[in-house]
């Protein structure tokens, strides 16, 4: 019950103070899922897009961080092909951690991916060989699907 609580307190802390270019949209169903709606950052190759993010909490929130999957379709090294995402931050998670924190991270991962904690080789792979052609490849799937 206390995640339960601490979630409600995190979503209207988020709601007073709101992060430029997000917004949470609470699950009617379950109140441990949030969605978010988050535009790509200007001067990346995800601007002009809406990702849909998927926020739950478990049962041990804040204790363990949420599990954080996007909906959209992403070409991101740390966001693999499932939108599972993997970084130090949710490795490295501690309980003063909030929701408004893990969408400024969601933003700046967007900006600078983090290749030492990939998610997706191939993309990172990529990403490191030929940045020019990952870039592109990321425009095109921002384009395809989070711009509709």
């Amino acid at each position: 019950m206390t995640n339960l609580v601490r979630v409600l307190r995190d979503t209207q802390r988020f709601q007073n103070d709101p992060v430029e270019g997000a917004y949470l949209e609470p699950s009617i169903i379950n109140p441990l899922l949030i969605i978010a709606i988050i535009a790509g950052p200007n001067q990346t190759p995800f601007e002009g897009g809406l990702f849909k993010v998927e926020l739950f909490f478990p049962n041990d929130y804040p204790f363990r961080a949420p599990y954080i999957t996007f909906k959209t379709k992403i070409y991101h090294p740390n966001i693999n092909h499932y939108g599972g995402v993997c970084n130090r931050f949710l490795k490295e998670w501690i309980s003063l951690l909030d929701i408004r924190c893990i969408i400024l991270y969601i933003l700046d991962l967007l900006s600078t991916p983090v290749f030492e904690d990939s998610n997706a080789l191939d993309v990172a792979a990529l990403w490191k060989v030929n940045p020019v052609g990952a870039i592109i490849k990321a425009r095109e799937w921002t384009e395809k699907y989070a711009m509709q």
